[in-house]
């Protein structure tokens, strides 16, 4: 059960105080009116195995929303194991997300407008994997597709500014709900203890997406993204790993007429970490107690940039820092 509850109020200033003292409850419905909704789900699941090497399972996922009906999705799933190293998966489930009060209730008047009546999206994905796995080494190769109904998303309308007749209209954003999208993707991922000390894991995968007017991934996210990373545990108390991702170019998204170019364009990028820490506890005599660190982000200092696909006002948006480095100490009581 998810209870939330909230209003909004206006700040203003104390005398020729600067900074905002008090407050008064908002009374504007044009802004954000009180809410109290709950959100609750239910979920039950049974598992059968028709024979020693296969599996079936169902289940069933209810969602109540305050002022949206009660929706149940399904999910169902086999598990087959031809021999103790290979196997397969077949799956399928609907997920269910509600529109948040924002979506719903909250106006930013004459930037967009809330939608009362939106209804929750939907998506169905279908899942089908092969693994392989052993004492030292795994694979797992995935191959989904899914259909996202009910779309939440910005559309237009023309709203009066006033009630006589000829009044002016503008047209406003309001959030809506329309539109497909239909998306395919694998994956191939891996693990490896390459040694004792030595551990390797990797992924790599690829998808496309496409709406209801058949175009082509438009939601700025990459078709390719890989992930490569190697652990070394040494039997003295010192760790160390090194990860990298990359995550390659993603589809142009057209701007919007009198737009603007701002920042710099979107295009593939490497994400490459690294975590080292020091077990001390031997080196002063106490047991497992005391731990140093440091972590590292964006070593490569990378500049990573994402598709503003919201507005269309301006090209891109910044998505992560640059080079960071954090040091860390533990000490366990």
């Amino acid at each position: 059960i998810n209870w939330q509850t909230g209003q909004y109020e206006t700040y203003a200033k104390n005398g020729t105080e600067d900074v905002a003292t008090s407050s008064v409850k908002n009374n504007n419905p044009l802004q954000v009116i009180d809410y109290d909704q709950v959100w609750w789900g239910a979920y039950v699941q049974g598992e059968y195995k028709l024979t020693e090497r296969i599996k079936v399972l169902a289940g069933l996922q209810a969602n109540k929303v305050t002022n949206i009906d009660l929706d149940v999705v399904p999910r169902v799933g086999s598990i087959i194991s031809l021999n103790k190293n290979l196997g397969a998966k077949i799956l399928y489930g609907q997920s269910f997300r509600s529109p948040s009060h924002y979506e719903r209730d909250a106006d930013n008047f004459p930037e967009i407008v809330n939608n009362p009546n939106l209804q929750p999206e939907k998506m169905g994905t279908f899942e089908t994997q092969i693994y392989f796995t052993q004492k030292k080494f795994e694979l797992f190769l995935t191959y989904y597709t899914s259909k996202q109904t009910d779309v939440i998303r910005q559309g237009s309308r023309l709203v009066s500014l006033a009630d006589s007749v000829g009044a002016p209209e503008l047209l406003i954003s309001q959030y809506v709900n329309g539109g497909e999208l239909n998306s395919w993707g694998m994956e191939l991922e891996g693990k490896a203890y390459l040694t004792n000390t030595v551990f390797l894991n990797f992924s790599t995968s690829y998808q496309q997406s496409e709406d209801k007017d058949e175009q082509k991934d438009i939601f700025g996210m990459p078709q390719f993204m890989g992930k490569l990373g190697i652990t070394y545990t040494s039997p003295f108390g010192l760790s160390a790993s090194v990860f990298n991702s990359y995550f390659g170019e993603a589809k142009e998204i057209p701007l919007e007429s009198g737009s603007y170019k701002i920042n710099k364009e979107a295009s593939g990028y490497n994400y490459l970490s690294a975590h080292v820490q020091y077990n001390l506890s031997d080196l002063f005599k106490i047991e497992n107690k005391l731990i140093v660190g440091v972590y590292a982000t964006n070593l490569l200092d990378k500049d990573v940039y994402y598709s503003e696909y919201n507005n269309r006002i301006i090209n891109t948006l910044p998505g992560r820092s640059g080079r960071s480095v954090y040091a860390n100490v533990t000490y366990r009581f």
